[in-house]
């Protein structure tokens, strides 16, 4: 079965027939090879979320215990303060040291998505930077997910800004 990896990721992200143009036919199979070969970056590069490909580790139970970043875009660096080389080829817990101990559980999220072939979407707060976030995931293959993020901040400030005034 061949499905176009970028129409697949665009379509979740609604921006269909502007990306769509750019997508290119892989085999399924071969889809986890995409953020290996630059494809990925040189295909999301002109999106303004950021994209990051992961690739989800579990114990001998399925169970995620964490996750390795394959690739991402320029945007996902900027959406999160680390450039390409702090970020690709390493796991989470690398990373993020308190990574299990976070209020949203993004690894078992992540996880489900992964090994489902599911999809989420969902919005949390960064600890110290207090941004919000946009995020969604999909899983273009079993034990593969993609993340795309979109700063929020300025939208989650109107909105505190108009429960202040309405109070």
């Amino acid at each position: 079965m061949k499905i176009s990896f970028m129409e697949r990721l665009l379509i979740y992200d609604g921006h269909t027939m502007h990306m769509r143009q750019m997508g290119t036919d892989f085999n399924a199979g071969n889809l986890s090879i995409v953020p290996q070969t630059n494809n990925f970056r040189q295909y999301t590069s002109a999106i303004s979320y950021g994209c990051a490909a992961c690739r989800i580790m579990t114990d001998d139970n399925k169970t995620p215990i964490d996750y390795e970043i394959i690739d991402i875009n320029t945007a996902f660096e900027s959406a999160v303060g680390l450039s390409q080389n702090e970020l690709v080829g390493h796991k989470l817990s690398e990373i993020s040291s308190d990574f299990k101990t976070a209020r949203f559980d993004f690894l078992n999220v992540f996880g489900h998505v992964a090994n489902y072939d599911s999809r989420t979407l969902f919005y949390f707060c960064t600890e110290g930077s207090r941004r919000w976030f946009s995020a969604s995931a999909f899983s273009p293959e079993k034990g593969i997910f993609i993340i795309m993020l979109e700063d929020i901040t300025s939208i989650k400030q109107q909105e505190i800004k108009q429960k202040k005034n309405a109070l």
